[in-house]
């Protein structure tokens, strides 16, 4: 009987030391746009829509959640495009497609889509944001 609780102590201690010494599992990092990246993707719609009907504006937001969340830029561009197709005077539209450019890393577009609307969109906080870190960019 003495030799059976020695032989299980043994047993638990030899478990024990394997957990202990075993590699931890990490998480594999989260997809989605780069943590350098994110400070200057703000929500378009805050504070660029003055003229945005409620259709585009939800629009326009689920799309900047997903490319926020994925970081996939090419469904991102689609419904971008979309949005300045049907109404190229929307800002909020406008800031939205140079911040899904600047996630594609494509920078130089986003200098020459957004320069011309700079001067008339003060106001609009993430057009600003985009069209600074693109011009950081480029250089």
């Amino acid at each position: 009987m003495r030799f059976r609780c020695r032989f299980a102590a043994a047993g638990y201690l030899g478990l024990a030391v394997a957990i202990a010494c075993s590699p931890v599992k990490t998480a594999a990092p989260l997809p989605g746009v780069e943590s350098t990246l994110r400070p200057f993707l703000l929500d378009p719609t805050v504070d660029c829509a003055t003229d945005l009907d409620q259709a585009t504006a939800s629009e326009l937001q689920r799309s900047y959640r997903e490319l926020i969340r994925s970081g996939d830029a090419a469904i991102a561009l689609r419904a971008a495009d979309q949005a300045v197709e049907r109404d190229s005077t929307l800002l909020a539209a406008q800031a939205f497609r140079a911040e899904v450019l600047l996630v594609a890393a494509r920078p130089r577009e986003v200098v020459e889509h957004l320069q011309p609307l700079a001067s008339g969109a003060a106001e609009c906080v993430p057009l600003a944001l985009a069209l600074g870190r693109a011009q950081e960019e480029v250089g």
